[in-house]
């Protein structure tokens, strides 16, 4: 009998965790988006552009973050439509990120921090070089973890393993553990 390749289990894990990390950013972002005096709600009234972006970013993850958790307890269960559904998560949360990336180098962040800028004495370069800082960063720890899960749902034993169906039985506990 076969056992769950650890990567599986991983992953698994890794997109439940972050899958409810997507829930808990979500209902903060609905009560930060509620208050005036927030920059990004600034930005978002001064830019019809921005709005849109935010409106459509919110649907897409929304839709990402139910996708992950829904393919992390797949993984766990070795269902092959979770392999399916992770690496479609994978390919679309790569291209949000690459757009997301763009709209937050070009537009968002750039908007937001002259908005922090306008109520305090940071000069607006400064505010520019550091929405690009901040841009890169949130680029980098978007893309990272989809790129990883599609290169892992694609290695030769995950096929294999989902391939062979029920048969799976999970990774035995570390003796430790016993």
């Amino acid at each position: 009998m076969m056992r769950r390749p650890v990567s599986v289990t991983v992953f698994g894990v890794l997109n439940l965790l972050w899958g409810f990390l997507g829930l808990i950013m979500s209902v903060i972002s609905l009560f930060t988006l509620q208050n005036p005096d927030n920059p990004m709600v600034r930005a978002m009234a001064n830019n019809a552009t921005i709005t849109a972006w935010m409106k459509v970013s919110l649907i897409l993850s929304g839709m990402l973050t139910i996708s992950i958790l829904i393919s992390g307890a797949g993984l766990l269960c070795m269902k092959r439509w979770a392999r399916i559904l992770a690496m479609a998560y994978a390919v679309v949360a790569i291209f949000v990120a690459v757009i997301g990336g763009f709209m937050n180098l070009t537009l968002v962040f750039p908007a937001v921090f002259q908005e922090v800028a306008a109520g305090n004495p940071m000069p607006p370069a400064f505010a520019h070089v550091f929405a690009a800082i901040v841009s890169v960063i949130v680029f980098l720890v978007s893309i990272i973890y989809p790129v990883l899960l599609l290169i892992f749902m694609k290695r030769r034993n995950v096929i294999a393993a989902f391939q062979a169906g029920a048969g799976i039985v999970p990774p035995p506990l570390p003796a430790s553990a016993r």
